[in-house]
């Protein structure tokens, strides 16, 4: 009974930790940006995601690229043949979301189906779940009509409205470009020893500062690090890394990552390293 009342505090205080930290530091290990596409004919609506993370590839994801089964009076979805699900037990070509790397420039295609012929269909979006990676790394998503050609650059106050004239697949496309222009740390090195790990890196005059995660978790604390020497070299000492031992092999492994910060509070992606103690 004490370990488990030992286990809910330390639970408790986690989420207090989490929730005290700003938005952007709780955890640089997957990053991910995800944009719902809308299409309703004023009778049935259905919504496809484009997005990106840094755990995703440009090949199927069971854990992001979720299953359609097209059917009834509007079908929307993202065909991919070439990821070969149909033949297995319960798998299809037909998915609702596609989720890919963070790699740019990315080009998804759309496709929607729609019996209700002789209407037009309004197709709207939301960039929430995109805004940071829009305002911090300069991510711009544009829609096309492929059969006319139109554009419209996705933004939060703009949406876009075609006529149904047939039952065949209308196809769509939705392309981002852009990418972070804040530098990753450079030449990240570590030093395990006694009851510490230190962490090296190249400081750059052209960012605010750093932050340091371990294993997901800011270790660096609310004041970024910076190159307080003036040597080119930005040093954190990790004296809270954990001291347990592992049972299998006699050694335990975290996860350093280290990410540069600009100006404006942004993050760049994380440079990491495997810190074996």
């Amino acid at each position: 009974m004490k370990s488990m009342k030992t286990l809910l505090a330390a639970i408790a205080a986690l989420a207090v930790i989490a929730q005290a930290l700003p938005a952007e530091a709780t955890d640089s290990l997957v990053r991910i940006w995800k944009a719902p596409i809308i299409f309703n004919d004023g009778v049935t609506e259905n919504v496809l995601y484009v997005g990106g993370s840094s755990a995703g590839t440009e090949g199927y994801d069971p854990l992001e690229d979720g299953d359609a089964y097209p059917g009834g009076g509007m079908s929307a979805y993202f065909y991919h043949p070439e990821w070969g699900r149909s033949g297995v037990p319960g798998g299809t070509d037909y998915y609702m979301s596609d989720i890919r790397s963070l790699n740019l420039p990315q080009t998804w295609t759309l496709n929607v189906k729609d019996t209700l012929i002789g209407k037009d269909v309004a197709v709207r979006w939301n960039v929430d779940g995109a805004k940071e990676f829009m305002r911090c790394e300069g991510l711009e998503l544009v829609f096309t009509d492929v059969a006319t050609g139109v554009s419209v650059k996705i933004a939060g106050d703009t949406s876009y409205a075609y006529y149904n004239s047939s039952t065949d697949p209308m196809a769509f496309t939705v392309t981002a470009s852009g990418g972070s222009t804040l530098p990753a740390p450079q030449n990240l090195t570590s030093k395990p020893g006694k009851g510490q790990v230190v962490l090296r890196w190249d400081g750059d005059i052209a960012v605010a500062g750093y932050r340091v995660y371990r294993d997901g978790t800011l270790a660096s604390g609310q004041t970024l690090l910076i190159d307080g020497d003036g040597d080119g070299k930005v040093e954190f000492i990790d004296e809270s890394a954990p001291k347990g031992r592992d049972k299998k092999d006699g050694s335990l492994a975290s996860i350093y990552s280290v990410v540069s910060v600009g100006q404006n509070g942004c993050e760049s992606a994380p440079a990491a390293i495997e810190v074996t103690r």
